[in-house]
């Protein structure tokens, strides 16, 4: 059992030599891979919570946060064997948190891959080019935020149609999830990522096509995104711009409720911005309210959902 006390306490206090230093004793007993999954990730959890609640600055988050991933960066990533193929990593489409990125860089690398790990998210449309270019084995798409789902979905399509395995983790994926958006593997964590890609096939197929009672709601509101967030951005009663990029954050949630056939995610979302209330002094109702309007002439599958997600 890994002690998260203290080497939280020297990441909040933005000591990172000390927490270096921890990290480096801890890797006389335990694997990179362990420590990541154990220690780092969650620690990066805890700092975003911090956030969440009020507790800590969006400087404060954003300057640990870049501690923790130089300590990613320090990680020892020497491979027990070569395998000669390549893996990419690459977050998903408007996913900004790239920490995970680092972890599985170092995790894949300590697997003998060959890896090209991107910093930040890329469009789904550019991605084809890139895979041409490099050929890998695999492409591993990361996603902690479930407003991201249908950007795997989208970069998943671009691979699978390509012929290239598509590998999901992330804290916003789960095994269910994973298969949804278009993953031919799910890692649970990243130690397993190396494992996941071996699990799937030299050549993969297209993504099948949704079979579940929220698809035709995913299918309308998909295409749509863009003018929907407009129209949201125009029906929110506020003159607060995070207000209105929040706004759009719940549209995404709803697109990928209706992806996943949750409309748990959408509920979440809902009870999060209520909790926000508190510490920005941002409406959610009149963020709840427009989203409603904006998504008043879905089908039905989309009533469906914002019934059940948004009635308390």
């Amino acid at each position: 059992m890994i002690d998260h006390g203290s080497f939280r306490t020297a990441i909040a206090e933005l000591d990172e030599a000390q927490s270096s230093d921890i990290v480096a004793d801890l890797l006389r007993r335990h694997s990179a891979q362990e420590l990541m999954d154990e220690l780092l990730g969650p620690t990066l959890i805890w700092i975003g919570e911090l956030w969440e609640k009020g507790e800590w600055t969006v400087a404060q988050e954003h300057r640990a946060t870049a501690v923790l991933a130089r300590i990613v960066q320090e990680l020892p990533r020497s491979p027990r064997y070569e395998r000669g193929e390549t893996a990419l990593v690459v977050a998903a489409e408007g996913e900004w948190h790239t920490v995970p990125i680092g972890m599985l860089d170092c995790a894949l690398r300590s697997d003998g891959f060959d890896v090209e790990a991107l910093d930040g998210p890329i469009p789904a449309g550019q991605l084809l080019s890139l895979l041409h270019e490099l050929g890998p084995r695999a492409i591993v798409v990361t996603c902690v935020m479930t407003a991201n789902l249908p950007g795997v979905r989208r970069m998943a399509r671009v691979a699978r149609d390509a012929g290239i395995p598509v590998v999901g983790g992330g804290r916003a994926l789960t095994a269910n999830r994973a298969r949804l958006v278009g993953a031919d593997a799910f890692a649970a964590r990243v130690a397993d990522v190396g494992a996941a890609i071996d699990a799937t096939p030299r050549l993969s197929h297209a993504v099948p096509p949704l079979g579940h009672a929220s698809a035709a709601g995913f299918e309308w509101i998909e295409p749509r995104l863009t003018s929907l967030a407009a129209t949201m951005v125009r029906l929110i009663d506020g003159d607060v711009l995070t207000q209105t990029i929040d706004g759009v954050w719940m549209l995404r949630a709803a697109a990928a409720a209706l992806l996943c056939n949750e409309p748990e995610i959408l509920r979440d979302r809902v009870d999060w911005q209520r909790r926000r209330e508190a510490v920005t002094g941002e409406s959610a109702e009149s963020i709840i309210g427009a989203l409603s309007a904006t998504l008043a002439d879905g089908p039905a599958a989309v009533g469906t959902l914002l019934n059940r997600a948004l009635v308390a």
